[in-house]
């Protein structure tokens, strides 16, 4: 059974980058971040949601590294792809929208790039951003708050 608050959990307890980073920067602190970005680039509190979850199917099928994903080749997104539909289907959510999301995706990765393996840090001073390690149990009280508010009261 797919709940919100095992994705919340999950999420901020799998680290990006397997691991490779300074401090705990989790999965679930990044949807926050990519959600962020959305919100301030004026989308939609629907489109901010997409945002949040655009990595739930990590929960249950975990954050792989990119040079494995590309070993892995279409499996992986078979995989990841029927996840999603489930979740998408689970919390009413667009696969289309979902893959709207990807830019600011993208944008977060150049950002948690910048600050964790780069010596200029400059632009990384976002909210929910990389230069602060939030703790899972914190990571899944923003990650609940920000899901209920972005769905208008429901959980």
């Amino acid at each position: 059974m797919i709940t919100i608050e095992d994705i919340a959990h999950s999420l901020g307890m799998i680290c990006r980058f397997g691991g490779h980073t300074p401090h705990l920067y989790s999965v679930g602190q990044h949807s926050l971040f990519v959600s962020n970005l959305i919100k301030s680039n004026g989308g939609s509190n629907l489109f901010r949601l997409h945002g949040l979850m655009h990595d739930a199917s990590e929960a249950y099928i975990q954050d792989i590294i990119k040079p494995l994903k590309v070993i892995l080749g279409d499996a992986y997104g078979e995989i990841e792809g029927r996840f999603m539909a489930v979740i998408c289907e689970k919390f009413g959510l667009d696969l289309a929208l979902m893959e709207r999301v990807k830019p600011f995706d993208r944008e977060a990765l150049e950002v948690e790039h910048r600050f964790f393996f780069s010596t200029s840090t400059k632009g990384c001073n976002v909210d929910y951003g990389p230069q602060m390690s939030m703790q899972p149990d914190v990571c899944f009280d923003c990650f609940i708050a920000v899901f209920i508010e972005l769905k208008g009261g429901e959980s």
